[in-house]
C-alpha cells in the first residue's frame, strides 16, 4: 500500500535535487500509513476497542484501544510532571490501555500517581519491552511495529527500545474543535469514547456541512509523519552540502 502524503513528499525531495535511499523511502511510507491511519476515520463509528492480550490465565494483562478520556488524562498528566522521571513513556503508555477511566489516579497526586502505575508495572514485570510495545502500539494505532510495513518505523535494532512515539496528544483540542463542528456531544460524553469513533462523527458532520475538502484533508496530518520528514530532509541536505 502506498501512502499518498509519502509520495507527494519523495517527489517534493526529487524536485529539491534530493536523493533519499530505499531506506528513507520505505520509512516514510510507513510512517505516512500509520499517520493516515490514525488520523482519518477508516473504521466505522461502531467499531470495538482494538484488544492486545498479555500472558494467560491469572496473570493475563489485558490492554484496550484508549478512550478520549484516557487521552485526554494523559495530556494533563504530562502538563504537571516530568514523566521521564518517574517512568519510561511505554510503562505510562501501557497503563493507560490497561485501565479504565475511573481507575486513573489524580494527576495532581504524585503520590497516588506512582503507586497505581508501579502496581501496573509489576503487574507487566514478566512481558519483555517488545512484547508490551507491541501490544501497546496495537491497542493505540492498530499498527505492529514488529511486522511488514510497519516495520520500517521502528529505527532501533534493539528488541528492547521503545517503538517511536505515537504519543497521545491534543486530545482536548479534538474534542474541541468536534463540539464546535456540532456533533452534539458534551466533554464528559466525547471522554467515553476511543478517538476513532468520535473522528467519524465528527467527518460525518464536517460532510454533512461540506466543511471537508477531500483534497485538503492531509494538512492536519499528525506530526509523526512531519518530524520523520524534517528528519530525512535534513541529512539529505546536509549529505548533498558535503559532496
Amino acid at each position: 500500500m502506498v501512502s499518498k502524503c509519502a509520495e507527494s513528499a519523495i517527489l517534493d525531495l526529487w524536485d529539491q535535487g534530493l536523493k533519499p535511499t530505499v531506506t528513507d523511502i520505505i520509512r516514510l511510507n510507513a510512517v505516512g500509513l500509520r499517520s493516515e491511519r490514525t488520523m482519518f476515520p477508516t473504521r466505522s463509528l461502531y467499531a470495538a476497542r482494538r484488544c492486545a492480550f498479555l500472558g494467560e490465565g491469572e496473570a493475563q494483562v489485558v490492554l484496550r484501544e484508549p478512550l478520549l478520556g484516557h487521552e485526554m488524562w494523559i495530556d494533563q498528566l504530562r502538563g504537571i510532571v516530568d514523566l521521564d522521571d518517574l517512568f519510561t513513556s511505554l510503562t505510562v503508555d501501557a497503563f493507560v490501555c490497561g485501565v479504565d477511566l475511573d481507575e486513573l489516579p489524580d494527576p495532581t497526586s504524585p503520590k497516588k500517581l506512582k503507586a497505581a502505575i508501579a502496581a501496573f508495572a509489576a503487574r507487566c514485570a514478566s512481558f519483555s519491552r517488545a512484547q508490551i510495545a507491541a501490544a501497546v502500539l496495537w491497542c493505540k494505532s492498530g499498527t505492529d511495529w514488529m511486522e511488514g510495513e510497519d516495520a520500517a518505523v521502528q529505527k532501533s535494532d534493539d528488541d528492547d527500545a521503545d517503538p517511536i512515539d505515537d504519543s497521545f496528544s491534543f486530545a482536548v483540542g479534538i474534542v474541541r474543535n468536534g463540539i464546535a463542528i456540532g456533533v452534539g456531544l458534551t466533554f464528559k460524553e466525547a471522554a467515553a469514547l476511543p478517538r476513532h469513533a468520535f473522528q467519524a462523527m465528527v467527518f460525518r458532520r464536517a460532510r454533512y456541512d461540506g466543511a471537508v475538502d477531500e483534497k485538503k484533508r492531509n494538512i492536519s496530518l499528525d506530526d509523526d509523519f512531519y518530524r520523520t520528514l524534517d528528519e530525512i530532509t535534513a541529512r539529505l541536505k546536509g549529505e548533498a552540502a558535503n559532496g
